[in-house]
């Protein structure tokens, strides 16, 4: 599995769902941030999360819809490259790395003092159609636009 999965919000609001203009190319289910012209582009890490794509978009689409809720929940995958994603990383803030249409989170990047992007919420969630992938992580967007 790539990308990020939005399965709500941790405040227990409904889906937030704003249209952007499209700045560069980017996948459904990518994290987005805003760039200095005000349109969606595909996010990287250490930068401000805008939100997820509920559709892909590129350069001058127009109304690509992405999920700007506050606080939301993700499920992705881990990388599991130089460390294994494990139980003991639940409560750890954590990165993500790769390109569009292929983001993970960075597996090394889980750390419990030094704040990221996301926050692990729970290893190897159930119930999301991936029970027996152990890599698989919930997640919550800690460094969004609307929370920072």
């Amino acid at each position: 599995m790539t990308g990020a999965r939005p399965i709500g919000s941790l405040l227990g609001i409904s889906d937030i769902l704003k249209e952007y203009l499209g700045g560069g190319t980017f996948a459904a289910q990518d994290l987005v941030m805003m760039d200095g012209s005000g349109e969606a582009v595909v996010a990287t890490a250490a930068a401000l999360v805008l939100g997820v794509a509920n559709e892909a978009g590129t350069s001058a689409s127009t109304g690509v819809q992405v999920n700007i809720t506050p606080f939301l929940q993700v499920i992705m995958d881990n990388d599991n490259d130089g460390t294994v994603f494990a139980a003991t990383h639940v409560g750890e803030y954590a990165d993500f790395i790769g390109a569009t249409g292929a983001m993970y989170v960075d597996s090394s990047s889980h750390s419990d003092t030094t704040r990221a992007c996301l926050w692990c919420l729970e290893y190897n969630p159930q119930g999301h159609g991936l029970d027996s992938d152990t890599s698989i992580g919930k997640y919550a967007i800690v460094e969004h636009y609307l929370t920072a």
